[in-house]
């Protein structure tokens, strides 16, 4: 089989859908499959495709350019003579040309991306992260019999061991972990203020990512007096390192689909603190895999963190559930499994034109 990837990435800010893609497309390439991928030029895309020795080409994803970028797809799929054309977010499928003769898949990550169906009028196909967008982008697009689920992955290669020292935590301190674009999406200003009400707990909250808002937030950290216990870290790749110096992460978005930080902490073992947003209600149970916030709910917020890092059976409990659910739903193996039974179904059906 034969997948031709667009990956679609910010020109200013990396965020975990692309980090995803790569590790799914590096998993499919474990498995046998030969893949092309078409990505912007960002180191911490192409590094990690050139590590994997997977093909790869850099398109700048301009919109005014976006007849030469068809061009420039429709050349390669004529002379690559792929399966499947997988476009990774709506925005990708601008750049998918029309009347291929190649099955197209537009992948959603985020309930927000099934706003912009009108995107992804060339793909004759859908895949949503979970199975509530899975279902909402069924109906917006009216093809739910060609609408998939492809849940993400937690797995992750091990990362050398980072110290307490380079982020500046104090030994004795406990550590609240985010991984998350610094965008209001993410919800980064509800974690700030949680860390203010916690302020008698003396924990240590460790910020990795990058985004557009990151000077409002540290400007924030610094309104409400606690600079002293945040380090904004930027992107980091190194995600499992980041996970083993956690005792608690922390996922406070408005919006999600199903995040891959919700499946990594399951993995790796670490307690998981998430809202009521869509993508993270539909799989965790309060109290058995996970902690549920209210969205936008600073006191519900800081009171799941709390009750984690002082109960330390309820921590056993949520890392013994979490564990479970990740085997069952969220391993590479199942996870890369069902993307395979969803390409080899595409084929079978092939192209299908949209009423």
């Amino acid at each position: 089989m034969r997948i031709l990837h667009l990956v679609y990435s910010s020109s200013y800010e990396i965020g975990g859908v692309e980090v995803f893609s790569v590790d799914v497309i590096r998993a499919l390439h474990e498995r046998g499959v030969e893949q092309f991928v078409f990505c912007r030029e960002q180191p911490h895309i192409f590094e990690r495709l050139h590590q994997g020795g997977i093909p790869h080409e850099f398109m700048d994803f301009i919109r005014w350019k976006r007849w030469l970028n068809h061009r420039r797809v429709r050349s390669k799929i004529k002379s690559y003579a792929p399966d499947v054309v997988h476009c990774w977010q709506p925005r990708a499928a601008i750049y998918m040309p029309g009347n291929s003769g190649v099955p197209a898949l537009g992948w959603f990550g985020i309930s927000s991306d099934a706003t912009k169906m009108k995107h992804c009028t060339t793909c004759n196909y859908y895949m949503g992260v979970s199975h509530e967008l899975a279902d909402y982008i069924g109906q917006q697009s009216g093809y739910p019999d060609r609408t998939f689920v492809g849940h993400t992955f937690g797995t992750l290669p091990e990362d050398p061991s980072l110290s307490r020292e380079e982020f500046g935590i104090p030994d004795d301190k406990p550590v609240i972990l985010m991984l998350a674009r610094m965008r209001t999406v993410k919800g980064v200003d509800v974690l700030l203020r949680a860390a203010a009400d916690l302020a008698d707990m003396d924990a240590f909250f460790l910020l990795a990512g990058d985004g557009a808002r990151m000077g409002e937030y540290q400007k924030l950290a610094r309104d409400l007096g606690i600079e002293s216990r945040v380090c904004f870290a930027g992107w980091r790749n190194d995600r499992s390192a980041l996970l083993d110096l956690a005792d608690v992460l922390a996922a406070p978005s408005r919006h999600e689909g199903c995040s891959a930080v919700m499946s990594e902490a399951w993995y790796k073992g670490v307690p998981l603190v998430a809202t009521r947003a869509a993508g993270f209600r539909e799989y965790i149970q309060h109290g058995v895999n996970g902690m549920l916030s209210d969205i936008d709910d600073v006191d519900s917020l800081a009171k799941n963190l709390r009750a984690v890092l002082e109960d330390d059976a309820l921590r056993s409990r949520l890392v013994a559930g979490g564990t479970h659910t990740y085997e069952i739903q969220f391993s590479k193996e199942v996870v890369i499994s069902n993307l395979l039974k969803s390409y080899e179904e595409i084929v079978r059906r092939g192209v299908i034109k949209n009423q």
